[in-house]
């Protein structure tokens, strides 16, 4: 998702915070699934749930965002070409 995203020329935090949430939305159900078979729930009534999802999501977005947007600014800073960054988006700073 952030690759796709930062071909279409959209700032790296933006793209950062998407790629958070989409995998906060694929893993957060597999990770309640976790927590309820650890805490003794039996494995034939194990259900996906988005209960308490808001925290994660936010907090995935923001470390996502920072994460990859301080990746590209030193390895740009760097001189280092990465898979994300042709050098040519405008928006990068």
């Amino acid at each position: 998702m952030y690759e796709s995203l930062r071909e279409r020329g959209v700032h790296p935090v933006v793209s950062g915070a998407g790629a958070g949430a989409a995998f906060t939305f694929f893993a957060f159900p597999i990770d309640a699934m976790r927590a309820q078979y650890v805490t003794g729930t039996p494995f034939s009534s194990l259900r996906p749930s988005y209960n308490g999802v808001f925290p994660f999501l936010v907090r995935g977005m923001a470390v996502t965002s920072i994460l990859l947007w301080s990746y590209e600014t030193l390895a740009k800073e760097a001189g280092i070409s990465t898979s994300f960054s042709s050098g040519d988006c405008e928006d990068d700073r």
